[in-house]
């Protein structure tokens, strides 16, 4: 929850679209002097003579689309003029300091967030309600990238007003907004943000978790290559190793199901290349590809209407010869599925919430598959057919279109 939290705080600063010539206006939509009773610090306000706004002498100021709305729309709520701007915030624990900091540009934004000591970068585009996240950890050898479109819940509510406190913090005057509660916690989602659109502290009502404050904020012209992701990591080559080149593994596909249930999972394997589709319970779907020799996988999920939810991929150390599942093969049970012989063995061993077993063959291929979680078991998966022999390798690898920036909202140019 801390998380997804975070990552929704992160949307609640609003859906921006242009420029405007017009005086900043305070989040109730009413100019700062007039909701103050003081004289609003004067603001150099242009529009932009290039796409890049290079060549502006001052940062612009943009509208926001509602700024609350849900993201497949909704009622509107008060606009925000964000001027461009880099914040730094920190959030101060007994033993360290993480610290974000973010560069935003209209509806595209870029977070440098440093966490436990790991730094990873974070793209959004406000208005399309995408966000890219891209890290790595080099003394472990794993890199992550992941792309999703941030979905409402439906036990979140945005109201989107003001609470009616009022701060200054380093400086900078900002009225608290009360931008999310959660019905399941009775949370509330503050955020104190200025007249011109930037937040300065970020925190959750009742919640021991501390608040994340600005430590500096700079007014300047944000470039649009700075707040959009670097062409290169939409190559799927970046992540994936085209060449079948070497590869071993012998190909094969099945399918399975619950004894009553239709298939509910679709596995294919090319060379080292295996694919496994699910079709989850929500009626959600899955696809993740695995390479262990080459140490990837990569995941996709499409909602009940088949649109792509999220992609993430993962590289890390490749995986050596699982010595241990032979091992336990040796000891197992077996039994004959498909006309295959398999041996029944535990799949996630000192997992403490959850078991997994499965009747897997001599060469690694899962026939069978038995869950718990917290207690409560799931149908046994069981093979209800199975095949040895080729499989093309475009029925596994995804496909490279998946990684278009255009399909996630981020403008290349």
């Amino acid at each position: 929850m801390k998380s997804t939290a975070l990552s929704l705080l992160s949307l609640c600063a609003g859906l921006l679209l242009g420029c405007t010539d017009e005086t900043p206006n305070s989040p109730t939509g009413e100019p700062t002097d007039k909701e103050t009773g003081q004289a609003a610090a004067p603001a150099p306000i242009i529009r932009e003579a290039g796409p890049d706004c290079l060549t502006s002498p001052s940062p612009p100021v943009r509208v926001a689309s509602p700024t609350f709305a849900p993201i497949d729309g909704g009622p509107p709520t008060p606009h925000l003029k964000v001027v461009d701007h880099v914040v730094t915030t920190a959030e101060r624990f007994v033993s360290r300091s993480d610290t974000w900091t973010l560069t935003r540009r209209g509806d595209l934004a870029r977070q440098d967030i440093e966490q436990h000591g790991r730094k990873r970068t974070i793209y959004r585009n406000l208005a399309a309600g995408t966000e890219l996240t891209v890290a790595s950890d080099p003394p472990t050898g794993f890199s992550v990238l992941a792309i999703r479109r941030v979905e409402r819940t439906d036990d979140v509510t945005y109201p989107g007003d003001l609470a009616g406190t009022r701060d200054t913090i380093i400086g900078e005057p900002c009225a608290e907004w009360r931008t999310m509660e959660s019905a399941a916690t009775g949370s509330e989602w503050l955020n104190c943000i200025t007249a011109d659109g930037i937040e300065l502290r970020q925190r959750i009502s009742g919640s021991s978790w501390p608040a994340r404050i600005a430590t500096a904020v700079q007014r300047r012209c944000v470039s649009l290559a700075e707040v959009t992701p670097p062409l290169a990591i939409f190559d799927v080559k970046r992540w994936l190793d085209q060449n079948d080149n070497g590869m071993s593994g012998a190909d094969y596909e099945l399918a399975m199901a619950t004894r009553a249930g239709a298939p509910q999972r679709i596995v294919r394997r090319h060379k080292g290349w295996t694919r496994t589709e699910d079709l989850h319970p929500d009626g959600n779907r899955s696809a993740h590809v695995r390479n262990p020799a080459l140490g990837v996988v990569w995941q996709e999920t499409r909602n009940t209407g088949g649109r792509l939810i999220d992609i993430s991929i993962r590289r890390s150390p490749p995986e050596g010869e699982d010595a241990t599942r032979r091992e336990t093969i040796s000891q197992a049970r077996s039994e004959l599925i498909q006309g295959e012989r398999c041996w029944w063995i535990n799949a996630a061993p000192g997992v403490s919430d959850m078991t997994v077993h499965t009747c897997v063959t001599n060469d690694g291929i899962v026939l069978a598959e038995s869950t718990t979680s917290w207690g409560m078991a799931r149908p046994t998966l069981r093979a209800v057919s199975f095949r040895r022999g080729q499989v093309a390798r475009t029925a596994v690898m995804p496909s490279p279109d998946l990684l278009d920036p255009q399909t996630w909202g981020f403008p290349q140019g």
